[in-house]
């Protein structure tokens, strides 16, 4: 009776993990998906990470599959009209681009 593994393996690849050698590693070990992150590298980077992903997998007969993370929206606050806002707890503020 074959079991089925229920529980899978994740890995965030990043500047230690993005060669070939630490990638098949990895999937090796058992990674059942791979999150690149979007914000880091550039997209020759990214292409190379999926495409050694799709290789290693085809050449495995596995099922490997692709995470891309991708940035969320930032706020970034560079100035406020007296410098400094202090709150107290429950206190309503509104945050806009005016000045």
């Amino acid at each position: 009776m074959t079991q089925i593994r229920r529980t899978k393996i994740i890995a965030t690849l990043g500047p230690a993990s993005s060669d070939e050698k630490s990638l098949n590693q990895l999937l090796d070990a058992g990674v059942d998906l791979v999150c690149i992150n979007f914000y880091h590298g550039n997209v020759e980077q990214h292409r190379s990470l999926v495409d050694l992903t799709r290789r290693y997998a085809e050449q495995q007969q596995r099922e490997i599959g692709i995470l891309g993370d991708l940035q969320g929206p930032k706020i970034r606050i560079g100035r406020f009209r007296q410098n400094e806002i202090i709150l107290d707890v429950g206190q309503k503020f509104i945050l806009d681009a005016e000045l």
